[in-house]
């Protein structure tokens, strides 16, 4: 590979390309993928890029440029095909909140890591060196996912992130085996193909904040409305709950 370029993939940014990706993918047992999203400037996280990597190859889905993303969910959904992520709830509330799917038969990379004697979390970059000795470049510490073109340098910082997630998802497992702990880390992914998993606790800012011991109930019920008013409106405008009411 040229150093100055990406590890070799297909871009999918047509609904034509996407047809092509379902097809030659239609029966493989596994895929590893990852997300980048921006959240900083929305209520609602806006999906820039999905990486995705298969016994048939490495892909990059462009949301921004497709209508519709249905082939790359339905294999998300379906349960012949083990998900392989690392971190991948943030990814997977994405995927619920925005498209209402559920993953099914998942293995999530930093999750087994934690029942085989890594600390628990432990960083994408640590594990593949502590598995399979490979040193990743340091990424871009601030990326523009929205923009477009992305980069020949963005474009390797995203696909560093599941080009070895097969090989990190097969050592894990022999090592799992190896302590009969398979049992064990099953039950922390069935967690993840679960609605509770991604549901909003109610009320959750407004019971965690400090001065509830501190205030009377009628001052309370006033906070609890002020929080609630302000999750309303930064949905409604599709802004950080920062940007309608700064937190104290």
């Amino acid at each position: 590979m040229n150093a100055s370029e990406p590890t070799k993939h297909i871009y999918i940014d047509t609904s034509e390309g996407l047809q092509l990706f379902s097809e030659k993918n239609k029966n493989i047992s596994w895929l590893g993928f990852d997300t980048e999203f921006v959240g900083e400037r929305t209520y609602f996280p806006i999906l820039c890029l999905i990486q995705v990597a298969t016994e048939h190859g490495n892909y990059l889905i462009d949301p921004e440029a497709l209508d519709d993303i249905s082939l790359f969910l339905n294999m998300v959904e379906n349960p012949t095909i083990v998900k392989i992520t690392h971190a991948g709830e943030n990814d997977y509330r994405l995927l619920f909140q925005e498209f209402g799917v559920l993953p099914i038969n998942v293995f999530d990379t930093q999750i087994a890591a934690g029942f085989i004697g890594y600390n628990y979390p432990i960083s994408f970059a640590n594990l593949l060196q502590g598995e399979l000795r490979v040193n990743l470049d340091k990424g871009p510490a601030v990326s523009d996912w929205e923009s477009r073109p992305i980069s020949k340098k963005q474009l390797q910082y995203a696909l560093n992130d599941v080009i070895y997630l097969e090989r990190l998802w097969k050592g894990i497992t022999n090592k799992l085996q190896e302590k009969n702990r398979e049992n064990w880390v099953t039950e922390e992914f069935n967690k993840l193909q679960t609605e509770k998993a991604y549901s909003t606790v109610p009320n959750k800012e407004f019971l965690a904040n400090s001065l509830l011991p501190k205030i009377n109930t009628k001052e309370k019920l006033f906070l609890m409305r002020l929080y609630q008013w302000r999750i309303k409106m930064a949905e409604k405008k599709n802004k950080p709950k920062e940007r309608i009411l700064q937190k104290k």
